[in-house]
């Protein structure tokens, strides 16, 4: 049987226990499909509000994800997951984006909270 297995520590991502990159900023959460790696960065200084980037598993940088709609209080997102095969992301102001798994461009937003 084949798996895939992540394990992240601070800026590192683990693929099968080896090491596979270096990102920007702290990993919080990993997820994947087909041959993308979604990755969710503690927001710093040098993600800001694009806390939430994709690479292949070529190691190939794709994209890091739009800004967050403009609302007082919003830095970055919190939190990412799939909603009926979508891929979403969530800010700490109760907004959740549909996003474009290849572009990292928002489709669209509601909000949740």
């Amino acid at each position: 049987m084949k798996y895939i297995s992540f394990d992240f520590g601070d800026c590192n991502l683990y693929l099968n226990q080896v090491f596979f990159l270096e990102t920007t900023g702290k990993i919080t959460k990993v997820l994947f499909v087909e041959d993308l790696i979604f990755l969710l960065l503690e927001p710093n200084h040098a993600t800001g509000q694009r806390n939430v980037v994709c690479y292949n598993f070529s190691k190939a940088y794709k994209w890091a994800i739009e800004p967050p709609p403009d609302l007082p209080g919003t830095y970055g997102y919190s939190s990412i997951y799939f909603r009926d095969d979508k891929f979403c992301a969530y800010t700490n102001t109760g907004i959740e984006v549909n996003v474009d798994p290849n572009t990292g461009k928002i489709i669209d937003s509601e909000f949740i909270k």
